[in-house]
C-alpha cells in the first residue's frame, strides 16, 4: 500500500475504536442508572443502596473491547508484575455490547463481588494478594468462592427480575445462566418474602449443569467453581513460591466470614438471623477435586485444616481487627508484610 493509504487506514481504525468506546461508555452510564433506580416491592429503592455500597468499595471500571471477549470480569488482586497488588477492577469486554439487558445482569454480578470485598476480611486473605502472608487455607478458599458465586448469582437473578416488567426479553436471555430471571421469579412466587427467595436460590442455583450442550457431562456449576478455585489457588501459590515466599500462615474461616459475603446487598442470602448451618459447611468435592486439594495440602504441609488457627485468631495476634485488615488493602501496604511482625506470629501459631 502507498504510505498515505496506510495512514488513512490507521485513522479509520482508530476512529472506529473511539466510536465504539464512546458508545459503550454511554451504555455503561445507562445501565448504572438502571441499577441505581432498581425498585423492589418489599424493600423499595434497593438499587440506590447497592450503588452507594459499590461507590464505597472504590471499584474501578474499564472498557476493553479488543482484548477481552466476554461480558465482564472482576479482578480483586493480581500477581502479574505489571499490575501487582490490589486491583478492585471490573473490565467490560466485547460481548457486553450485544444487549443492555445482558450488560445489566453482568454488571450486577461483578459489582456484587466488589461489595463482597468491601465487607469480607477473608477475601483479603487471598493467595492472589501479594501484600499478605495470612492466607485462607485451600479448603476454605473453595468455600469462600462458592459462597461468593452463590451470592452474586442470586443478586443477579433478583435484580434481573426487577426490570423484567419493562424488559420481558430478559427472561429468555437469561435462561442459560446459572440462575435465570424466570427461575428466580418462580422461587419468589412460592416464598414468603424476598429474603426467603434469595436463600432458596442460593441453595439450588449451583446444581445446574454447566455443559448444557453435552448430555454425557454431568458437571455442575458447583463443580466448575470448585475446580476453578483450586486451580487458581494452586497457580497463585506456585507463583509466590517461585519468588521464594515461604512464610505463609494458613488459616480457617469462621461463620462471620460467610455472613460478611452475604451482606453485599439487601437480605443476607445465608440467613437473616445468623448463618444457616448448611452455609457454614465445607465444600462437597468430587473425586477430581478431592485429589487436587490433597495434593495442594501435601505440598504446603497442611494436615487437618481444623487444626489451623482461625483468621480472627491470626489477626488478633497482630493486633488487627477484620475491618483494619480490609482497610489495609484499600490504603496500600499491609503490616503483614513486615518480617518483624510476621515471624513471631508464625512461630506462635
Amino acid at each position: 500500500m502507498e504510505p498515505e493509504t496506510i495512514s488513512l487506514l490507521r485513522e479509520q481504525w482508530q476512529g472506529h475504536a473511539k466510536a465504539r468506546q464512546e458508545l459503550f461508555a454511554k451504555a455503561l452510564a445507562t445501565v448504572n442508572g438502571w441499577i441505581a433506580t432498581a425498585w423492589d416491592p418489599e424493600l423499595g429503592n434497593i438499587g440506590r443502596r447497592f450503588s452507594e455500597d459499590v461507590s464505597k468499595s472504590g471499584c474501578r471500571e474499564e472498557i476493553d473491547l479488543f482484548l477481552l471477549h466476554n461480558v465482564a470480569t472482576f479482578c480483586a488482586f493480581s500477581l502479574y508484575r505489571e499490575a501487582m497488588g490490589f486491583r478492585n477492577l471490573i473490565q467490560y469486554g466485547a460481548l457486553a455490547e450485544e444487549d443492555l439487558a445482558r450488560l445489566y445482569t453482568s454488571m450486577v454480578h461483578e459489582k456484587t463481588h466488589a461489595v463482597q470485598l468491601l465487607h469480607s476480611a477473608a477475601l483479603h486473605g487471598s493467595p492472589f494478594n501479594p501484600a499478605t502472608r495470612i492466607i485462607i487455607c485451600p479448603r476454605d478458599w473453595v468455600t469462600l468462592m462458592e459462597r461468593c458465586e452463590q451470592d452474586a448469582f442470586a443478586k443477579q437473578g433478583w435484580f434481573g427480575s426487577l426490570v423484567a416488567g419493562d424488559i420481558p426479553e430478559i427472561r429468555g436471555m437469561t435462561r442459560g445462566q446459572t440462575l435465570s430471571v424466570e427461575t428466580f421469579e418462580e422461587i419468589r412466587a412460592r416464598s414468603e418474602n424476598v429474603a426467603q427467595a434469595l436463600t432458596e436460590a442460593a441453595r439450588t442455583l449451583l446444581e445446574k449443569k454447566y455443559w448444557l450442550d453435552d448430555p454425557h457431562n454431568d458437571e455442575t456449576f458447583r463443580n466448575y467453581y470448585h475446580e476453578r478455585a483450586l486451580s487458581g489457588f494452586k497457580n497463585a501459590i506456585n507463583a509466590r513460591l517461585d519468588r521464594n515466599e515461604t512464610d505463609f500462615i494458613f488459616v480457617r474461616i469462621e461463620p462471620e466470614d460467610i455472613e460478611a459475603i452475604g451482606n453485599s446487598c439487601g437480605p443476607n442470602i445465608f440467613g437473616e438471623n445468623g448463618i444457616l448451618p448448611e452455609f457454614s459447611q465445607g465444600p462437597v468435592l468430587n473425586e477430581r477435586d478431592k485429589k487436587t486439594l490433597a495434593g495442594i495440602n501435601a505440598k504446603l504441609g497442611i494436615g487437618n485444616e481444623d487444626d489451623l488457627p482461625t483468621l480472627g485468631e491470626a489477626l488478633a495476634k497482630l493486633g488487627l481487627s477484620r475491618r483494619e485488615f480490609i482497610a489495609s488493602s484499600y490504603g496500600g501496604e499491609q503490616p503483614l508484610t513486615v518480617a518483624s511482625v510476621n515471624q513471631p506470629l508464625q512461630a506462635s501459631l
